[in-house]
């Protein structure tokens, strides 16, 4: 059942990095608001499901570590709150929708820092180990300059991109990590086994 879940979440969070590079392609080559573009209004929320799911991966996977626990907790509540967000300002024209968006926007990059701090050590992931904490740093300082307006409106606009784009390579890298690492233990596992008949175990 671990397996299961940690391969879905490995999935899943692929699968929202892509959505991630798209918005962030969209934002680079055409700007706008995404109110502007009604299937990405209708199915954004979506995206945010995707990356809570990966989330849940995540915790299945630190099995018990609490520093990377804790860190994969505040990730899920970011995907969370922005799911509820996008739903709110998009299926129910609910304005509020905003400010839970935003400040989901910063919780969960928060969380994956504080992940990538704790997975320094616990390195749960079995490939690109330092991406959280880069990927968290980089993505935490970005949300951080555009809220408190230190660049001028273009250059907001191009930073958030670069944050949606920092997003959408990490959650691609530890998707990834998450299936290619499940993979690789499966395999072992048959080798494994394939060694004790050998040896008449």
């Amino acid at each position: 059942m671990n397996k299961t879940m940690i391969r879905l979440g490995g999935v899943t969070a692929v699968l929202g990095s892509v959505y991630l590079l798209m918005l962030a392609g969209r934002q680079v080559f055409y700007g706008g608001n995404i109110e502007d573009y009604p299937l990405i209004a209708q199915t954004i929320a979506l995206m945010s499901i995707l990356l809570l799911l990966g989330a849940v991966g995540l915790l299945v996977l630190a099995n018990g570590r609490r520093g990377v626990q804790a860190g994969t907790i505040i990730m899920a509540l970011g995907s969370a709150l922005m799911t509820v967000g996008f739903g709110l300002m998009f299926w129910f024209d609910n304005d509020n929708g905003w400010s839970i968006m935003y400040a989901a926007m910063i919780i969960l990059p928060v969380g994956v820092l504080i992940f990538g701090i704790a997975n320094r050590q616990a390195a749960i992931l079995s490939h690109w180990n330092k991406l959280p904490l880069i990927m968290g740093a980089l993505a935490t300082i970005l949300i951080f300059a555009v809220t408190l307006e230190l660049f001028a409106a273009q250059q907001s606009d191009i930073f958030f991109s670069a944050y949606l784009l920092t997003l959408a390579i990490g959650w691609l890298g530890m998707g990834a990590a998450m299936v290619r690492g499940e993979r690789e233990a499966g395999s072992g596992s048959v080798q494994n086994r394939h060694c004790a008949v050998e040896v008449g175990i």
